[in-house]
């Protein structure tokens, strides 16, 4: 693979996280924040797919749904993502809930063609959370069951199955 990119959308800082790391081990990657603004970084184009021979899509859930500016990256170009291999991860803290989310995220032709769909881990860092996402985060972590698993960092295994899809 020549030209891979590495697009994410990230509200607490988890998505980008995992995309970095994707990133930094795979040669000729363009890693582009697709919910930058030009109150937080550099405004960014939206990325062209014809420059790319493969791409790597992700980001971050909050309450059961992928980032909104991943989800309108994948619809704005689900024609284009069809004809290159492509990835789709999400990170998020509840693993009962990756299947539901990425049937939400992904058409499904998209999904049966993905080399990988699926999450990458999480973590729920309150501290890094402000307002009503600070609020809504304490009241799921509060009403969380102790029996039901919950993600607490990001999976490095998951992280390398992905990259090795590329490699």
């Amino acid at each position: 693979m020549k030209n891979i990119l590495v697009a994410y959308a990230s509200k607490s800082g988890t998505a980008k996280e995992a995309a970095e790391k994707i990133a930094a081990e795979l040669p000729y990657t363009e890693l582009v924040d697709l919910a930058a603004s030009s109150d937080t970084a550099p405004a960014v184009k939206t990325p062209l797919l014809e420059n790319y021979d493969a791409a790597i899509i992700g980001g971050g859930v909050r309450v059961g749904l992928v980032h909104n500016e991943t989800k309108r990256f994948i619809d704005a170009n689900k024609e284009e993502l069809k004809t290159l291999p492509s990835a789709y991860f999400i990170t998020n803290c509840f693993p009962e809930s990756v299947d539901e989310i990425i049937n939400k995220m992904l058409p499904a032709n998209l999904k049966d063609s993905a080399l990988f769909a699926g999450t990458l881990g999480g973590r729920l860092d309150i501290s890094s959370l402000r307002g009503l996402d600070k609020v809504i985060a304490k009241m799921v972590s509060k009403a969380v069951d102790e029996e039901k698993p919950v993600f607490s960092e990001l999976d490095e295994q998951a992280i390398q199955t992905l990259i090795s899809k590329f490699s």
